[in-house]
């Protein structure tokens, strides 16, 4: 009716159903106006819509990103922690890294504020350079401070491998003990066993799969 504002008409007794419409302004048509025309869309068309938004192109950030729930009827919206999402890192290892993994451990993971950081499986990937490997070296993943009480994943060991590339598939292996130390403790990577021998590997790539778990 004329002359009626949008607060006096009926208001819809349930959710919008895929084909009620919506009025729009559709900004890239000027045929009404220099500002737009008034159009008209459905529902279903408003979360087509969503498609036209920009990719995500890295993990979400646990306190910061949020989704829109359903919370039995009303539109809330919920933070990535919440939904213990699952993430996945890469971690690169130069020939210098390997050498020298057994007294200089190598940054991981990153640990964040009031989460515990919870491997799932690892994957391994390592490149042969020359000579053969002497003694047992392993790449260890493991909680910061808790040293080699820490760790969560340990490799077979090397000896005898040699001028090739080869990988591994981890599951959970061990499990550090449970208590208030590892909350925002990051994971590092180290070798626990003999040092790698020089030149015998080049490079090595680490994926890991693990869960930010909420503690707050």
């Amino acid at each position: 009716m004329a002359n009626e504002k949008l607060t006096d008409r009926t208001a819809l007794a349930a959710g919008s159903a895929v084909d009620d419409l919506y009025m729009v302004v559709d900004v890239s048509d000027t045929t009404g106006s220099a500002q737009g025309t008034s159009k008209q869309q459905t529902t279903q068309n408003v979360f087509n819509s969503l498609d036209n938004l920009a990719v995500l192109s890295a993990n979400p950030a646990p306190s910061a990103d949020s989704f829109l729930l359903n919370d039995n009827g009303t539109a809330k919206q919920i933070t990535y922690q919440y939904m213990h999402g699952v993430y996945s890192t890469t971690i690169v290892l130069s020939e210098a890294n390997i050498t020298n993994l057994h007294s200089t451990p190598v940054n991981g993971i990153a640990g964040t504020a009031d989460h515990i950081i919870q491997p799932i499986w690892a994957s391994i990937i390592m490149t042969g350079g020359s000579g053969t490997q002497s003694g047992k070296a392993s790449i260890n993943l493991y909680y910061d401070s808790l040293g080699e009480d820490g760790a969560v994943f340990g490799t077979n060991h090397y000896n005898g491998l040699s001028g090739t590339k080869y990988t591994w598939v981890y599951g959970l292996s061990q499990t550090a003990q449970p208590d208030a130390t590892i909350i925002a403790e990051d994971i590092k990577v180290t070798n626990f066993n003999d040092a790698f021998t020089s030149g015998v590997w080049t490079a090595a790539s680490i994926v890991v799969l693990y869960r930010l778990v909420s503690m707050a």
